[in-house]
């Protein structure tokens, strides 16, 4: 970082630094970036534009402070938070909102569930593709290789990018959902629009370990 900011001054560019020190730190040794905000103050955002009701918006704000007592408070106070005896229970009923909301809203509307253990989130694929099945959504499935082992695939499966690839101009965390599928090739709609607003789709081979269901 010092050389950075060495090189920057050094041919007399403005140098600006975006970030919070409050999340995951690095690996190595050093938290430059805290330490300047120690040091030197910062700028902060404090106004919440993603939420639009008020209570959601102080939520946001108190999770900011790290004050998730009074977020988690928050939530249970307007019906957010389900408590349920297990963890097979959870999924059960995670499960069965999902394919409740592809009822209501269509499959078409994004929605997204989330685990904390690999081995839940892996439960929680299996289980929603195999209602989403029943509903007929999806058909043929095609054993794909990926990051995370041997995977079934089909037409209208959704799926999550976890590396990035200039190549394919993806990047890690980029949804998208097959729009066509073969053994060796599978095109892909990117949820994430081209620069002129068409949607785009990317093809790779099955073979391409980029994917998790």
């Amino acid at each position: 970082m010092a050389r950075f900011i060495t090189e920057a001054r050094n041919r007399g560019a403005k140098l600006v630094l975006v970030g919070d020190a409050e999340q995951l730190q690095p690996i190595e040794a050093g938290a430059p970036f805290r330490a300047i905000t120690e040091r030197s103050g910062a700028a902060r955002l404090r106004e919440v534009h993603r939420q639009k009701e008020v209570w959601q918006q102080k939520t946001s704000q108190h999770l900011a402070k790290a004050e998730t007592g009074k977020a988690l408070q928050a939530y249970d106070e307007n019906d957010r938070i389900v408590l349920l005896p297990g963890c097979d229970e959870a999924i059960a009923t995670l499960v069965e909102d999902y394919v409740a909301d592809i009822c209501i809203n269509s499959a078409n509307a994004t929605r997204l569930t989330l685990a904390h253990r690999r081995a839940d989130v892996k439960a929680l694929n299996e289980h929603i593709r195999d209602r989403r099945k029943e509903l007929g959504e999806l058909v043929e499935d095609i054993s794909c290789s990926t990051t995370h082992g041997k995977r079934p695939f089909s037409t209208s499966d959704c799926l999550v990018f976890t590396r990035n690839d200039r190549d394919l101009d993806i990047k890690n965390g980029m949804p998208g959902t097959v729009t066509k599928i073969s053994k060796t090739r599978i095109t892909v709609r990117l949820d994430d629009p081209a620069p002129d607003g068409d949607p785009r789709k990317q093809p790779f081979t099955t073979v391409a370990k980029h994917l998790s269901g």
